[in-house]
Order: structure tokens, then sequence, then C-alpha cells
């Protein structure tokens, strides 16, 4: 009979060892690995309403994440196929006309969903030690009222983007009005027309330089 190698006897008593705390809780070592909780910063994208989708795009912004861009340029109209609306911003005239006296400055004509795919992450730079961005739609007051149909909506809505430092007081990142041309498909809305204005109560050429619209901030990305 083959005697049991005396340098074994250590390795297998600590082996039974190991296997009889097992059962008192101590964890077990052979164990795969639990997963990994989600990050949280997923974005819901909702878009069976104006009100929905509206509030996908704010999500979106202020998660300042990979899927937050995603869920944003999801609720905009991109065409397949021929005769289907495609994303256009535009440009308030005079922000557009501003830009342009600076030598080499450009304003692609159309601006669309390829170009506004710059945006977000754009977006996402202008505060990068922010404690929280904040994306706000309310009514414009200058005009309070919406035309909403059955398959398509126009809707006039005032923005403002904020950034909460950590510490300080709470700066603004775009202002502006938006004229939004919205479709409804059947099962969801999209957004294919952005006519941007400036705030009247701000103006093209801002007291705080860093009080822009949607324009400014499009062409930045450039």
């Amino acid at each position: 009979m083959t005697r049991p190698d005396r340098h074994s006897r250590p390795f297998a008593t600590a082996i039974v060892a190991l296997l009889v705390l097992l059962p008192l809780g101590c964890v077990n070592p052979f164990k795969p690995a639990d997963p990994e909780p989600p990050s949280g910063d997923v974005v819901p994208e909702k878009f069976g309403t104006i009100e929905e989708l509206l509030d996908t795009m704010a999500k979106g912004i202020e998660s300042r994440s990979t899927t937050g861009t995603d869920a944003y340029l999801h609720a905009l109209a991109e065409s397949t196929k021929v005769g289907d609306r495609a994303f256009r911003a535009f440009y308030d005239p005079t922000v557009k006309q501003i830009w342009l006296t600076a030598p080499q400055h450009i304003a692609p004509e159309p601006w669309d969903i390829t170009l506004e795919r710059r945006l977000p992450s754009y977006l996402f730079t202008k505060r990068p030690g922010a404690a929280a961005y904040q994306f706000q739609w309310t009514t414009d007051i200058t005009s309070p009222i919406d035309d909403i149909g059955s398959d398509t909506a126009l809707v006039h809505r005032h923005y403002q983007l904020l950034a909460a430092p950590k510490s300080g007081v709470v700066e603004t990142i775009a202002i502006g009005i938006a004229d939004l041309s919205l479709e409804f498909d059947g099962s969801r809305w999209s957004l294919f027309r952005w006519n941007d204005r400036v705030d009247p109560n701000v103006g093209a050429t801002p007291a705080n330089p860093e009080d822009r619209t949607f324009s400014w901030r499009r062409l930045e990305s450039l």
C-alpha cells in the first residue's frame, strides 16, 4: 500500500478546516463573484406624449452619460426613407450673424442629426466639475399657445440648462426659446424641427457671456 505523502497532509487539513467553516457563514472562495449592480445612469426613454419626449431630452442632458446622449438623440426624427421627416435645427439669425463675424467661423446649413450628435457631449464639458446639471423646459410666455394636432404639433418652450457647482452660485450653460415641431407616428412622438430664438430678457449679446442660446452652443461644438 502506498503511504500518504507527509507533505500533502497540511494542505488536506487546511481544506477540511475550510469546508467545516463554510456552513457557519464564511465566504466560499470557490463561489463565482456576484455580478456588479448597474451604474444607475440609465435614462428611461419615453416618447408616448410630448411632455414625456421633452422630459426624456432633459434627463438625457442632465445625466451627462452615454445613455443620456442616446436618449436625447432618440427623441429626434431620423429619416430612414425618402419622404420621412428628419431633424433640423435653425439658428437664431442674430446669433448666427454675430458668430460669423469671427474669423474662420462657419455655420453649417442645415444643422442635421449628424451635427446634433456632437452637442450633448460638448455640453457635458462646459462644467465638468459641477455636482449636477439641471435642464428646464417652461412655457414661452411670448407664445403661450401650442398648436397640437393628432399627428403633428408645434410647441413653444423656454429652456435653461444650469450647472450646480459643488460650492458657489448656480451657473447658466444655455438659455433661450425653442419653437419645436413634432410628429406622431401612431406609437410615439419625435422632434423634427427646432427653431431657436434668443430670450428677449437676455439678448443675442448677453451681459453674462455664458448666457448663450443652443444656437451658440451648437456652433461652438463644431
